[in-house]
This record gives C-alpha cells, sequence and structure tokens, in this order.
C-alpha cells in the first residue's frame, strides 16, 4: 500500500512543480515559498488539537528538520526559476540516491535483488535525462544553480530519513502542523529581514505578485505531503523504495512542464522515461 501512496504522491508532487514554475516567473523565491507554507500552515490549523500533544523534545527535531528544507527549499527554488524545468526536474534525482545511501548506512535497510535493478535502472534514466538537457545550460559542471539543486536534493534525503524516525512517534497531522508552522515563521522572518535591509539600502522590496495559481501550488503540496507522510508512516516501508517512486514526479514535471514551457529535446527526453517506468515495475515485482 505504501508503494501506491509514493506514486500518488509523486504525481501530485509532478503538478506542483509545474505550478510553482510559472508562480515564480513573476515573484521572487523567498515571497513564493513563505506563501504557499503558510497557506499549508493554515490547512493544517484543522488538526491544532492532535498537534498540541506533540511531546516537546519532538518539536526539537522538527524544527531541526523544518530549518534543513527551509534552507532545501530556497536553494532548490533558485535552481527552478533560474533552469528549464526539463533541466532541474531530472536532477531530483540525487535525493532518491542520498536517501537510499542514507537508509542503508542508517536505518539498516535491505532490499531485494529486483529492486535493487528497478533502483538502479530509474537512477540511469534520469542520469540520461540530465546529459540530454546540458545542451540548454551549457557547462553543467560550472552552473550555479546545479549545484545549488544538488545540495537542496541532499538535505531533502536528510529530511526523508528524519521523517521515517520521527514518523515512529508522532502522528502525521503532529509532524505536517509542527513543520509547516515553523516553515512559515522562517520564511517569514526572512521576508521581513530582507525588506529592512533593502529599505535601508533604498533597493526594491522582495517581489511577490498575487495569482489563484499559489493557492493550487499550496494545495498540491499539501495533499503529496500529507500522502507521502502516510506511505513513510506504514511500519513496512521503505525509505530507499518511497523516495525513488515519490521521484516519478519527475516524469510529469519534465515531460508535461517542458511542454508547457515550450523546452528542447522534449521527445528524446521521454524515451528515457520508459526507463523510468520499467524500473518501477521491477519494484513492485
Amino acid at each position: 500500500m505504501y508503494i501506491v501512496l509514493s506514486l500518488i504522491s509523486g504525481v501530485l508532487l509532478g503538478f506542483f512543480y509545474i505550478a510553482k514554475k510559472q508562480v515564480l516567473k513573476k515573484s521572487d523565491v523567498i515571497a513564493v515559498l513563505a506563501v504557499y507554507t503558510v497557506i499549508n500552515s493554515l490547512i493544517n490549523c484543522v488538526d491544532y488539537k492532535v498537534a498540541f500533544e506533540t511531546d516537546k523534545t519532538i518539536l526539537i527535531y522538527i524544527f531541526i528538520k523544518a530549518v534543513i528544507i527551509y534552507i532545501g527549499w530556497m536553494l532548490s527554488g533558485k535552481a527552478i526559476k533560474e533552469l528549464p524545468l526539463s533541466i532541474s526536474s531530472p536532477l531530483g534525482i540525487l535525493s532518491p540516491v542520498f536517501t537510499v545511501i542514507i537508509g542503508i548506512l542508517i536505518l539498516h535497510e535491505e532490499l531485494g535483488i529486483l529492486q535493487i535493478v528497478g533502483i538502479l535502472i530509474i537512477f540511469g534514466s534520469y542520469y540520461f535525462i540530465g546529459r540530454v538537457g546540458k545542451a540548454e545550460v551549457g557547462d553543467i559542471f560550472k552552473n550555479i544553480y546545479v549545484y545549488y539543486m544538488a545540495i537542496a536534493m541532499f538535505l531533502g534525503a536528510i529530511s526523508a530519513t528524519m521523517d521515517k524516525l520521527l514518523l515512529k512517534d508522532v502522528k502525521v497531522e503532529q509532524l505536517q502542523f509542527w513543520f509547516y508552522l515553523f516553515m512559515s515563521i522562517l520564511y517569514m522572518i526572512t521576508i521581513l529581514i530582507i525588506n529592512f535591509i533593502k529599505k535601508y539600502q533604498n533597493k526594491p522590496l522582495v517581489k511577490f505578485e498575487f495569482t489563484y495559481m499559489i493557492i493550487i501550488v499550496g494545495v498540491l503540496l499539501y495533499l503529496a505531503d500529507k500522502i507521502y507522510f502516510y506511505a513513510v508512516k506504514f511500519p513496512d516501508s521503505n525509505i530507499s523504495i518511497v523516495m525513488p517512486l515519490r521521484y516519478v514526479s519527475i516524469i510529469i514535471s519534465t515531460i508535461l512542464g517542458g511542454i508547457i514551457f515550450k523546452e528542447q529535446n522534449i521527445s528524446l527526453k521521454f524515451k528515457y522515461m520508459i526507463g523510468i517506468v520499467i524500473g518501477i515495475v521491477l519494484i513492485f515485482i
């Protein structure tokens, strides 16, 4: 069941990235992050009674997770804004790679032969998708935004491992409530500081142009995370499998997003997506 939930979460996440790319066209990254985290925080208020039962020690770990993702989202947001979506999305392969390594080393998870082969095929397919897109960004190793995305994916892997550990002791509603509350506070404080400095320097303040798409972004993220947390919550769930499956989002954001934003080599990138599908089938067997 957790495999199905992971895939559903990935599909929602794919549409989230497309909507996010659209919103970032006319607004600063920090403003967009602040708004959709606040939207998520407001939605999660329905679970405030359960959330207030969270142990204080656990809150410290959730705050640490929030700080990690706070930094990761700013880096990935900047990369998504500046890079073609069909380039930034395949770089998401790094997160499940890091997660598998952490899952094996720290959580002592074990994978079957077919699952290992499936994950390797998924990783290989993602790699070739990234290579196809090199023509759009020049030397990939000299593009600072590529490194932004790589660091963000490493931080995401750390966060995913923390999810598996935290959800042994807390409910999904508790984790989601406090995580987004902490994130909202961090981003709002950041905006206040940036605006204070910019105002002192007589520079334009943080730019944000409201569009109903930002609400869609917030709702998509809420649903994707809710389903993902429930997938991880399953006692027999394997984070080394959940994360690669969740990154089926790359198929949607690379192909559909590439078409919407008229990016290059979409047909060639689609061919490599077949490998991802084969990998997913092997994980199911």
